[in-house]
């Protein structure tokens, strides 16, 4: 597990929170100002009719601005130090931030009210920062309206040269006037609705007859602009394609979060990417190792588009016994599920249902199966082991559709992601 180490010296806690929340007396005079027309989108890169949402876990801006604001400043004083990484803890309902400085652990956390927050650590360092006062996002970014609180993702919010979004103030956030209402869900539209064209992720692996048909839905990730082909099968909503986004910081020392098979970028063009678990529900790496089972939320997001979420083991139970009420067979999972291409002529599914799966292989200390296995994440961990994750798959020696949770379900081999939408 990890252990807490203190800071070298807690003047450098303190110092750390005042670059990352501009530390002060509360003044009125610093309040965020109320958005005109054009200022959120200048300052931000945000638009005023973009959408709000009452999750702040979903918040990716906050998890940039923390780590990104504690690498600037603690790198002048530590040349080592790095911002590794920064989960939301849904049980406390903060955001638990790890430093690393010189192989040595350091933690802090935000707890949030409203648009206010505050720096908070554990024990020994609780009285370093209980006097250092309440901060508040930018009113571009989150507003208090009719007793709810309203976040707004700002994934962009630090590229090039913008203000920051950490605002000192005491005073009440003024509420905006409506532009949009709360959504959670992911904004579906064609490439040609898109003010930048999308790329989009290849077709040419679907079931054909199908796509012909207009049986395929859109799902466009704004977080990199690749356009996704999704399919309704029973009472849910998958994607039809593997994950293919790249996370943030996809290297920390040397050890990948994710990688295409073979480490060849054209193999992430045509199967998607490779994630470890940790990775693929957006967690720190340490959790591979660890049990995560405090930050796990239902449903998980994870490292999937906003909106749809990594399926757990009854997500993909239910899939499963859909095809097996609708084919009446529970032999032949594999042949309904698989494509028709990618696999080998003998091989080859029938893909009745549209879920259309290709043989991307995996990596478990070393590339394998590439053309011959699929192997999927699930957000549900091991109950006997922690370093182990379920994860269900399809190989060309099986026509079963099924999970394991042995040592095959190691959490840092690398599997594929498909993501569900949220009901």
């Amino acid at each position: 597990m990890r252990i807490c180490i203190e800071l070298k010296a807690s003047i450098l806690l303190c110092a750390a929170a005042a670059v990352l929340f501009g530390c002060g007396n509360d003044d009125s005079s610093t309040s965020a100002p109320i958005p005109h027309m054009g200022r959120c989108l200048e300052e931000y890169k945000i638009s005023e009719d973009a959408a709000w949402s009452s999750d702040l876990s979903d918040s990716s801006f906050v998890k940039q601005i923390i780590c990104e604001h504690t690498k600037s400043f603690l790198g002048n004083t530590s040349h080592d130090l790095k911002c590794l990484g920064i989960d939301y803890n849904s049980s406390k309902k903060r955001y638990d931030i790890t430093l690393q400085d010189d192989g040595n652990l350091k933690h802090v956390y935000t707890v949030f009210k409203g648009c206010s927050f505050k720096l908070g650590t554990e024990a020994d360092f609780q009285s370093s920062i209980s006097d250092m006062g309440t901060w508040s996002l930018d009113d571009c970014l989150c507003k208090e309206k009719d007793g709810s609180i309203y976040y707004r993702e700002a994934d962009h919010a630090l590229d090039g040269d913008v203000d920051d979004p950490v605002k000192q103030s005491s005073s009440s956030i003024k509420p905006l006037e409506d532009s949009s209402s709360s959504n959670n869900s992911v904004e579906k539209k064609s490439s040609s609705s898109s003010k930048t064209a999308a790329k989009e992720v290849t077709t040419e692996y679907l079931n054909q007859d199908m796509f012909a048909k207009g049986k395929y839905g859109d799902l466009l990730d704004t977080r990199d602009n690749q356009l996704y082909r999704t399919i309704k099968i029973g009472t849910q909503n998958w994607m039809a394609q593997d994950l293919n986004y790249i996370p943030e910081e996809n290297e920390i020392d040397g050890v990948f979060k994710s990688r295409c098979n073979l480490d060849n970028p054209d193999n992430c063009e045509i199967y998607g990417r490779l994630y470890t678990w940790a990775a693929a529900m957006n967690l720190n790496l340490i959790y591979n190792d660890e049990d995560a089972s405090s930050l796990i939320t239902a449903p998980h997001r994870g490292i999937c588009p906003k909106g749809w979420h990594i399926p757990s083991n009854a997500d993909f139970e239910t899939l499963r016994n859909y095809v097996v009420t609708t084919t009446g067979d529970n032999e032949d999972l594999a042949t309904y599920l698989r494509s028709t291409k990618l696999w080998s002529e003998s091989e080859a599914g029938t893909d009745d249902f549209g879920f259309s799966i290709i043989p991307m292989g995996s990596h478990i200390g070393y590339f394998q199966l590439k053309g011959y296995q699929a192997d999927f994440w699930a957000a549900t961990e091991s109950e006997s082991d922690e370093t182990i994750a379920y994860h269900w798959y399809i190989s060309r020696d099986h026509e079963s559709f099924e999970h394991d949770v042995t040592s095959y379900g190691t959490k840092d081999y690398y599997y594929a992601v498909r993501c569900v939408e949220n009901d």
